[in-house]
């Protein structure tokens, strides 16, 4: 165990650090080291085959 744990460990349990504020930083950090990630805003119908209908079919 490193001592940056220990240190954590401890000041957790003595009640100065908010468990869920350190789960958030931790979370921030992994993301931060993932890189760059790109999320689909939207619907998935871009992924659908669409069926197109020409005018001539329509008369």
């Amino acid at each position: 165990m490193s001592l940056v744990e220990l240190l954590v460990i401890l000041l957790i349990s003595l009640g100065i650090f908010d468990k869920s504020k350190i789960i958030q930083y931790y979370q921030k950090i992994i993301n931060f080291q993932k890189g760059q990630n790109r999320q689909i805003i939207g619907d998935t119908s871009i992924n659908e085959n669409w069926i197109w209908v020409d005018k001539d079919e329509e008369e």
